[in-house]
């Protein structure tokens, strides 16, 4: 049974537009409380609602739970610990639907989230003080904890249970240490921090703007007559139906519009790829039956939503295209006439969306359909949205939302082409890093306890890594992953993994020339799908099918990307194209493309092929056919086309085919293959996997190369650095070492400390350096699991280059620890 708990407000401001109950469901992780995943939120606010007593979920991949809804306990029935309890709790903010429309500040009018309690400025100042150095060194530990009984934090966080109580809902831990009690931060990943400070900025900016603390969910004021449900809970008499002589929230009325914006502008769209040369005129109807004429400046759905707002006075216009939908025009550019089929006079209607929005979100039905088709109009800066959108595409693509999806009448498909627009419309434009964590967050949940071995045979390395990456399946590929080398004496917590994906990279065209081939300008690329059939079946370590060579390399390659490790190779910028994006491309990008990776030498990747007559290039006679690389097949450019010649007509289209077939057509099964290797780790497909929409083919091949030891990353090597007092000169010789020393001398020793010679996006994280026994005749130790180099005393710079080269060259392998 649910109590209903009155919440005062202003009926002035309150009550003049629509109002959302924004409620998240959350459970007790051990003092720590985490969202339910979006589908589970819509099904627990469902069952809220309608007063039921409990419901069963099932909750992949972690077992069956029965949700107590009376008592707010979770209850396990299948799976790990069957009758293990742990509290729920219904989390709610009542909000006036202007706050999630930009250039509109609606309030915060009642909530029982912990940073709406603090109505102290100092507090939150230092709530934002501590994230932000985290977020700016996540590595120095001393920035991640906070003394809450001295210090600068002692007067303001130490005495707030709110601002503990926030800091603990995203991940930090409370401490004690004797009468010492301290908020430390110890996850590996701060992008939620970064979540947590727009949260507390927000909360500044309503404080500075003259706001009061929240009034929580379970306040009363017997004045008022609004009535807000909290997650306050009593017993209830057996004798009385649950919900008897219960009153549903009340719903808010809207008053009448505000006036006409016209100076308000939607949220930037991105260009769309087709130019925009001429307007494109239409008609929309408002809701009132009026009919008012628009014409687009540009093809884009911001523009045609800034003229609906324009026209209609309405703050959240939704419009409607005869034919097509306008919210695939949120994904960066796609055109507004492409994605909703539109033509020059074509009638759209223009309904008000306040409404269904609140609705939709209250009852926990919100899709992202929904937020696409007015996404320019909306605050993304706010941090419901935003999350709203990452938790239900993290969903979407483990094929846990299809009775979510029945409820909300969507389909699967349709709701992750509405994430991909979204997903894109929020995060292309960010920096490589960021987005790199963006698809981190969105990969399938890794199954923490469980972990897949990988067992592999120097020798015989490349062989049995096919064999055994093969073998996996993708529920094995999504946990965690670790690596044994067959007779070596390592447990992997890090290094033997980095050690395997580089040597991965590294002999695929040395153990697999039939498939693999380098191309002049250094990078890696398969053989033609035409080749790489024919290849002996020893060729294909004893596959049948050659694709499955080709998917397993997608596979190890994805698993690089899923722990930020590199393989040390470059792929082909045209093959990875084809792998992320598809194979339509332009004459100019196949020349691009062509004269990236065999050299502006080449005929075909230069104007000069069209400009001058086929004799003065030495093309006379050929004919609309190619011989594939490397073998003397031939293939059609067109139906018979090795008995049509090729003219300065048909010149251009016989250039274009010829760089398609060569880049593109010849790879397609490898790039298939590759491909759902890819997927198998990552989740989704082409269309959806965050990897392949966040990423360009070329921050892709730069991810998996990695990037060579530069000075400034020896500068940051050496700032990461932790240095045991009792080598401190022969750390300074080393960094001077390194300082002096070519690419080469540098990646041998990042290698033999850390497993791989050139360094991830992320660059070096951390870095140990601590001292050996022995003296002068004795080697360096290193342990790559923990990037930890171990020196003795050595007595001079030149002994420790000296003995730091041998162990170099005498290292293969985890034998020397």
């Amino acid at each position: 049974q649910v109590l209903v708990a009155s919440i005062p407000c202003d009926t002035s401001s309150c009550c003049r537009f629509a109002m959302a109950d924004f409620a998240r469901w959350q459970w007790d992780d051990i003092g720590q409380w985490r969202d339910f995943a979006e589908q589970y939120q819509a099904e627990m606010e469902a069952a809220f609602h309608n007063r039921a007593p409990s419901l069963e979920l099932t909750i992949a991949p972690f077992g069956t739970f029965r949700m107590d809804l009376r008592r707010m306990r979770q209850v396990t029935i299948q799976g790990r610990n069957p009758g293990y309890t742990r509290d729920i709790r219904r989390q709610v903010r009542r909000i006036e639907v202007g706050y999630f429309i930009e250039g509109h500040d609606g309030d915060i009018f009642a909530s029982d989230e912990a940073i709406d309690q603090i109505d102290d400025e100092p507090t939150l100042e230092a709530l934002m003080a501590l994230l932000g150095r985290i977020v700016e060194d996540p590595e120095d530990f001393c920035r991640r904890s906070a003394n809450l009984e001295e210090g600068e934090f002692a007067a303001t966080l130490g005495s707030c249970d709110e601002a503990i109580e926030f800091l603990q809902e995203r991940g930090f831990e409370e401490i004690e240490d004797g009468e010492s009690r301290f908020a430390v931060f110890m996850q590996e990943d701060v992008l939620g921090l970064k979540e947590a400070m727009r949260e507390v900025e927000a909360r500044i900016q309503r404080m500075r703007k003259g706001k009061t603390s929240m009034p929580s969910a379970t306040s009363a004021d017997s004045e008022s007559n609004d009535v807000f449900e909290s997650n306050a809970v009593q017993e209830a008499d057996d004798d009385s139906p649950m919900g008897e002589n219960k009153k549903p929230a009340a719903e808010e009325t809207k008053a009448a519009k505000p006036p006409v914006l016209s100076d308000r502008t939607p949220r930037p769209m991105h260009p769309p790829t087709e130019n925009y040369s001429e307007q494109l005129s239409l008609s929309l109807v408002l809701p009132s039956g009026e009919e008012q004429q628009v014409q687009l400046s540009s093809d884009t759905l911001g523009d045609l939503l800034s003229q609906a707002v324009s026209v209609s006075g309405l703050r959240l216009p939704l419009v409607k295209p005869p034919g097509g939908q306008c919210g695939l025009a949120a994904e960066p550019g796609v055109s507004l006439s492409a994605a909703a089929k539109l033509q020059a006079g074509d009638r759209l209607t223009v309904e008000d969306f306040e409404q269904v929005f609140v609705d939709k979100l209250c009852s926990g039905l919100l899709r992202l359909q929904d937020l696409a088709a007015v996404a320019p109009l909306l605050a993304w800066q706010r941090p419901e949205l935003p999350k709203l959108v990452m938790g239900r595409l993290k969903s979407l693509l483990e094929g846990s939302c299809e009775h979510w999806c029945k409820a909300a009448d969507c389909t699967v498909d349709d709701e992750l082409l509405y994430g991909r627009a979204l997903l894109k419309f929020l995060h292309m434009d960010k920096p490589l890093e960021e987005r790199m964590q963006i698809c981190r967050q969105l990969l399938p949940t890794e199954k923490k306890l469980a972990k897949s071995v990988l067992k592999v045979e120097r020798a015989s390395f490349i062989s049995t890594a096919v064999a055994g990456l093969g073998q996996m399946t993708p529920e094995q590929l999504r946990r965690t992953f670790a690596v044994e080398f067959i007779g070596e004496v390592a447990e992997d917590h890090g290094g033997p993994r980095r050690d395997f994906f580089w040597n991965f990279g590294a002999r695929l065209s040395t153990e697999m020339p039939k498939l693999w081939r380098r191309l002049p300008r250094g990078a890696l690329v398969p053989v033609a799908d035409v080749v790489a059939e024919g290849a002996p079946k020893e060729d294909r370590f004893g596959m049948d099918d050659v694709q499955l060579v080709y998917r397993a390399c997608g596979r190890a390659c994805a698993l690089a990307m899923r722990t930020g490790d590199v393989i040390g190779e470059e792929l082909a910028g045209f093959f990875l194209h084809q792998v992320l994006r598809d194979d339509s491309v332009s004459l100019e990008e196949l020349q691009r493309q062509l004269s990236e990776s065999d050299g502006v030498g080449d005929i075909l990747a230069s104007r000069a092929i069209l400009e001058k007559k086929l004799p003065e290039v030495g093309l006379h006679g050929i004919t609309l056919s190619r011989t594939i690389t490397l073998t003397e097949v031939e293939v059609d450019l067109v139906p018979n086309g090795r008995n049509i010649l090729v003219t300065e007509e048909n010149k251009a289209e016989w250039l274009q085919l010829h760089l398609h077939d060569k880049l593109y057509r010849s790879l397609r099964k490898a790039a298939d293959a590759f491909r759902e290797g890819l997927l198998d780790v990552l989740g989704g497909t082409r269309r959806t996997s965050p990897f392949l929409l966040l990423l360009t083919p070329a921050e892709l091949s730069e991810a998996w190369a990695g990037s060579v030891v530069s000075d400034e990353d020896v500068r940051r090597w050496k700032g990461v650095a932790s240095v045991s007092g009792e080598i401190e000169q022969q750390a300074l010789w080393l960094w001077e070492l390194l300082e002096a020393g070519d690419e080469a001398l540098r990646g041998q020793v990042l290698k033999f400390a850390t497993g791989a010679s050139r360094l991830g996006s992320a660059g070096l994280q951390s870095f140990e350096l601590q001292p050996a026994d022995g003296g002068d005749e004795s080697l360096p130790r290193a342990m790559t699991c923990a990037n930890m180099l171990q020196l003795p005393r050595y007595s001079s710079k030149d002994i420790l280059q000296a003995r730091l080269v041998k162990a170099i060259e005498l290292c293969d392998g985890f034998q020397v620890l």
